[in-house]
């Protein structure tokens, strides 16, 4: 094996590794952006391919000019980082591309299913990331504990669970943690496929009461 190959294998084993593990790679949301796009360059470079920019893979119409943590700030603050998030989004991206291998494709019939389930099923009661696991099986891939992708063999967009850590709060979000926290977090949002950040995301009560938070601490 030459050495650019030796290089492109690399690679693609530590997308793999960054990507499960994002926190391990950045301490900042916004640092791990920048290391997902210069991973993706390279490893087109490597092969011969035009390097794609923000635009390119849509990122700047989906996301704007804050980057990938910005909706998400936005939406649920900024205590705390947003790396696996932007981990997920990349994921989705590297994959295709052709350098992340999916645990599993959801095949067609089950994933309108899915669809419909994350549409509408967990926007009126809390939910765990354990019983996403039990509705549809495995995930395609999973970042850490907290976050769920699924990824059907159609090739459309994916579709993201959301968990966070539980912080109790007096603003609205319930001060009764779920049992066997935190190796199974509370679902607090899922991302569907869509022309932006906002006409994918649909919350969960736990989601809905951190926006409130957040809207509240705004208006202070």
């Amino acid at each position: 094996m030459d050495k650019a190959a030796a290089m492109h294998a690399r690679l693609i084993e530590q997308v793999s590794m960054m990507l499960r593990r994002a926190g391990m790679y950045a301490t900042h949301d916004q640092d791990f952006e920048v290391l997902s796009l210069l991973r993706l360059c390279d490893l087109r470079f490597l092969d011969g391919l035009p390097e794609p920019s923000k635009d390119d893979l849509g990122l700047s119409d989906k996301y704007r000019s804050c980057g990938i943590p910005g909706p998400f700030r936005e939406a649920f603050g900024d205590e705390r980082c947003y790396y696996n998030e932007v981990a997920s989004v990349f994921a989705e991206i590297f994959h295709h591309y052709g350098y992340l291998v999916a645990d599993r494709l959801v095949p067609d019939d089950e994933w309108t299913a899915l669809l419909a389930a994350a549409e509408a099923a967990y926007t009126e009661w809390d939910a765990r990331l354990g019983e996403i696991v039990e509705a549809f099986g495995p995930p395609s891939f999973k970042i850490g504990k907290w976050l769920l992708c699924y990824a059907p063999e159609n090739g459309t967009g994916w579709v993201f669970f959301d968990g966070f850590e539980y912080i109790p709060d007096v603003n609205g979000v319930s001060q009764t943690p779920f049992p066997g926290y935190p190796d199974d977090p509370i679902l607090r949002s899922i991302r569907l496929p869509g022309p932006d950040f906002e006409a994918g995301l649909r919350l969960t009560p736990r989601g809905k009461a951190l926006q409130r938070r957040v809207r509240m601490e705004q208006l202070a």
